[in-house]
């Protein structure tokens, strides 16, 4: 973890951390850059171990100056994100960020679908300046998924992305989909997502939270 919890970290503007394929970290990937306030760049992306599920909880909570990942964050050899098992508050307060690499939920392709991860809560809110998302294919069968304040306060956000779909929001999504697209004030386009997709649990009456969920969205 180098995240920003110490002062000298919450000062940091550049980071780079360098090794090679064979060399690979083996430092769990949630909150490793968390809290790095003052962060503007990451000048090396580098090569995380491959053997086991990794979960991105809070992996860049509060880097407010960030404003975009590099490409290299979506090079399938370096195993970032998509063998994750959680998206927890992963982007949260990243507020000038701007972009996100194509293929960075994927592996450029190498996967269909998230099958791991079950929580997507607060992963991207804050996110003010964030237009576009990159493909996430959210699973679509097996144990439900948590998806509640999810894009909240995403100002600039126009589409949802590819394949987030409702499928596995039940009514043992704890929260539901209270506040997921709060004050969405320029969302366009939902792309996949249709509550009709919703499993049959969720659609009855009083079995999931919906409140604020489209709050001042222009959708």
């Amino acid at each position: 973890n180098i995240g920003g919890n110490s002062v000298p970290h919450k000062m940091c503007e550049r980071v780079a951390l360098y090794n090679t394929p064979n060399n690979r970290l083996t430092t769990a990937q949630n909150e490793i850059y968390s809290g790095m306030s003052s962060l503007q760049e990451i000048v090396n992306v580098p090569y995380m171990h491959v053997d086991t599920t990794e979960s991105h909880q809070e992996v860049f909570r509060a880097c407010y100056k960030l404003r975009y990942l590099p490409d290299d964050f979506a090079d399938p050899d370096r195993y970032w994100f998509w063998n994750s098992s959680s998206f927890y508050l992963a982007f949260e307060s990243c507020f000038k960020l701007e972009y996100l690499p194509e293929g960075i939920f994927t592996g450029r392709g190498h996967i269909t679908e998230l099958a791991n991860v079950l929580d997507y809560r607060y992963m991207f809110r804050y996110c003010y300046k964030l237009c576009y998302i990159p493909e996430l294919p959210v699973r679509t069968s097996g144990s439900h998924i948590r998806v509640n304040r999810m894009f909240y306060d995403c100002h600039y956000l126009k589409k949802l992305p590819k394949n987030l779909r409702a499928n596995n929001v039940t009514s043992g999504s704890s929260e539901g989909i209270l506040q997921m697209f709060y004050n969405t004030l320029r969302l366009e386009s939902f792309s996949d997502w249709n509550l009709l997709d919703m499993d049959d649990s969720a659609k009855q009456p009083q079995s999931i939270d919906c409140r604020g969920y489209m709050y001042q969205s222009s959708r």
